[in-house]
């Protein structure tokens, strides 16, 4: 579905109410096939033998596993499964989330799907013709973690954790003979955002659609109706021209149902109010309702121009860090939907707004970002080395398919990444124009860039002209001065400046800073983080062109590149946080630096009253944006260290570069320390602030 506009409305994760899911996550039997005898032997037979199999968990890695750590090559997972849920139930479907890298599945002894060269995309495998409905089904999936030039990433180029396995979660689906496959939806805001047109694209199932009816009822956060419209389907309504018709590797002659809706007044998704409609879908046949979708979605527009971020037209500045998931070693890249909401409420906790990854993850990622509030670029994971291989090009097609028909329903998702550090060559350009163009056909809504860590190395508009930024829609810059590149930070702004020169309508993220200690010349360690990051952090403020500034990274991260640690704990020191989420000094540093507020304090007056004063940063700052519902918690404690009185103020609007006081009612004798608090409208702490009396 082309998008008209920059203002985009998303719908989140959606659930098919008359379907049936049962979670196939928890025990699977596994074996490691070092040899790869499994298919000569048979291993995927619905009889096979497992006793020499062991019992694991899925979502699984095996190189988290005492003895396997290091293993690239084939293993094997099984398990039995009882008839569907509903036993006339038309449709039957394998859903995995993601399985590393290359697979093959098998139900009942049938192969049923061969998965190659993503590890990171959701696959979806038709079963009913093989599923038995009155007794057992027996399901084995072949995996194979080997390095590839045929996949992305390719060989072993990337710098994260080779972890094979089913590293996310793996559904079974049943769905009646009429149902919504998949519901995509857009808008048009009107330029001062007072409406917007929202356009659904339903993907229904491919049986005998006529005369059926659908309805889609629209609504706001507060559940009401806005909108309602419903369409008998005939054949004149149906088409086949949307470009997303894909789901993992099979393409689908899916009909597409095509609705508008105008919603008054809409309430806009904004990382700080994270407000969402609702929109109910279904398909009824002589008011008989056969399926029926609920789906959650946020309306918002973003563009960057003239060195700001512009969420729903307000100009901002920001900035925040990139999580390298997979980390753990105990758990590798089947980390728990607990473990990674931790992560990620600690980096709300960390005042991040922007952030990035290298590979494509879960919808569990996307919507708590959607939830709670952040702004996420996601990429295919094209890192550093081109591809060789012809058949590559498939595969960043596919890879572009999938990402975007899986996560096109995202509001924190406002950018999709071509790949990072891959040169500024005719080959690289090559490789990111057709990234662009992929991206401008099935979402050009979204913007589309490429992370480069050798802009420095530009020096006319000649070679800016030819090399891979100049293609997509915003510069993205990896700047490592005086950490991994030579030089230091005063050659940071000319560097900026020149990239204003050669670059002159598109606006700079600094897409990576920080430091890896993984060379013995930065022996003060975390101390040189601290001073990377403010160092740095200073000479972006400087430039007119940065919209916005990433850290990277948050924690120290599982690699196969690792330069300390062995097997699953091989890893590179570069985050505020260790491999087990242990914070640094530096994590309270960038918690400080990513804060909005320049200054917050308790004061004494003349008159020995009490006062919090608080300054927002200006728009000549990094990060920068307008302070909207927040709220003020301060405490008086005694001198045993317990409470003895308190306030909450709702503060005014805080424009940037706003000043704001509050002063305090006359405090008891026995307060002897005053601790302040400014919390955002999500309840996510901002920053504190303290006074010994």
């Amino acid at each position: 579905m082309k998008l008209l506009t920059a203002a985009i409305l998303l719908v989140l994760g959606t659930f098919g109410v008359c379907a049936d899911t049962l979670s196939l996550n928890g025990n699977w039997k596994f074996r490691i096939d070092k040899e790869n005898i499994g298919e000569d032997s048979g291993w995927f037979k619905e009889d096979v033998a497992t006793s020499q199999w062991v019992g694991v968990s899925v979502p699984h890695t095996w190189n988290v596993d005492t003895g396997s750590e290091t293993y690239k090559g084939t293993a094997w997972y099984a398990r039995t499964v009882q008839g569907p849920l509903v036993s006339n139930d038309k449709h039957i479907s394998l859903e995995f989330d993601g399985v590393y890298r290359d697979s093959k599945v098998w139900v009942n002894g049938h192969l049923v799907s061969q998965h190659n060269d993503s590890g990171y995309t959701q696959f979806s495998v038709p079963v009913e013709h093989v599923w038995r409905r009155d007794s057992t089904n027996t399901i084995v999936v072949e995996v194979n973690n080997d390095f590839s030039p045929r996949a992305l990433p390719i060989d072993e180029s990337f710098d994260w954790a080779n972890d094979g396995g089913i590293t996310r979660d793996v559904r079974l689906v049943t769905k009646p003979e009429n149902y919504i496959g998949k519901v995509l939806v857009d808008s048009k805001l009107t330029d001062d955002l007072s409406s917007a047109t929202v356009t659904v694209d339903a993907y229904v199932s491919p049986d005998e659609l006529s005369g059926k009816t659908l309805t889609f009822t629209f609504l706001d956060p507060n559940d009401n109706v806005v909108s309602y419209v419903k369409q008998v389907i005939g054949d004149d309504i149906l088409s086949y021209d949307s470009p997303l018709r894909h789901d993992a590797q099979h393409v689908s002659k899916f009909p597409v149902v095509r609705i508008e809706a105008k919603v008054d007044n809409p309430v806009l998704w904004h990382f700080d109010h994270p407000k969402q409609y609702r929109v109910i879908a279904s398909v009824s046949d002589g008011g008989e309702l056969t399926d029926q979708y609920e789906m959650q979605f946020g309306i918002r527009s973003l563009r960057l121009r003239d060195g700001f971020y512009f969420l729903n037209n307000e100009p901002m500045r920001l900035m925040g860090i990139e999580w390298m998931p997979g980390s753990h070693p105990l758990y590798g890249m089947a980390s728990s939907k607990p473990f990674v909401q931790q992560i990620l409420r600690d980096l709300k906790a960390l005042n991040v707004i922007i952030t990035r990854f290298h590979w494509q993850q879960s919808d569990d990622v996307f919507d708590f970002m959607d939830d709670e509030g952040m702004l996420v670029q996601e990429e295919i994971p094209a890192w550093q080395r081109l591809p060789s291989d012809d058949n590559v090009a498939l595969t960043q097609k596919n890879q572009f398919k999938s990402m975007i028909f899986s996560h096109f329903n995202h509001p924190s998702i406002y950018a999709w990444g071509i790949g990072n550090e891959m040169s500024e060559s005719p080959q690289a350009a090559q490789f990111v124009k057709a990234g662009a163009d992929i991206i401008a056909d099935l979402d050009s809504s979204r913007l589309s860039v490429y992370a480069s860590n050798k802009l420095q190395l530009i020096l006319s508009e000649q070679q800016a002209r030819a090399s891979a930024s100049d293609i997509p829609d915003f510069i993205e810059y990896n700047e490592y001065y005086g950490t991994w590149h030579e030089g230091s930070t005063a050659n940071i702004l000319p560097t900026l400046n020149l990239l204003s020169e050669v670059y002159p309508h598109k606006s700079v993220v600094i897409s990576e800073f920080g430091l890896c200690e993984c060379d013995p010349k930065f022996e003060k360690g975390d101390q040189f983080r601290i001073e990377a990051l403010s160092s740095h952090t200073s000479e972006y403020k400087k430039a007119e062109n940065v919209a916005g500034a990433i850290f990277f990274s948050y924690n120290d991260y599982r690699t196969h590149m690792g330069d300390v640690g062995e097997n699953s704990f091989q890893s590179r020191v570069h985050g505020i946080v260790d491999i087990y989420g242990n914070k640094k000094p530096s994590w309270q540093a960038f918690r400080e630096t990513a804060s909005p507020l320049s200054h917050f304090s308790v004061v004494r007056s003349k008159d020995n009253h009490f006062a919090v004063a608080i300054q927002s940063r200006s728009l000549k700052d990094i990060p920068a944006y307008t302070l909207n519902e927040y709220t003020l918690i301060w405490t008086a404690y005694d001198d045993a260290g317990l409470p003895v009185q308190s306030g909450k103020r709702l503060l005014p609007k805080l424009a940037p570069g706003d000043s704001y006081k509050e002063v305090l009612p006359s405090l008891t004798e026995t307060a002897a320390r005053i601790r302040a608090e400014i919390f955002r409208p999500t309840g996510y702490s901002v920053q504190e602030a303290t006074l010994a009396l």
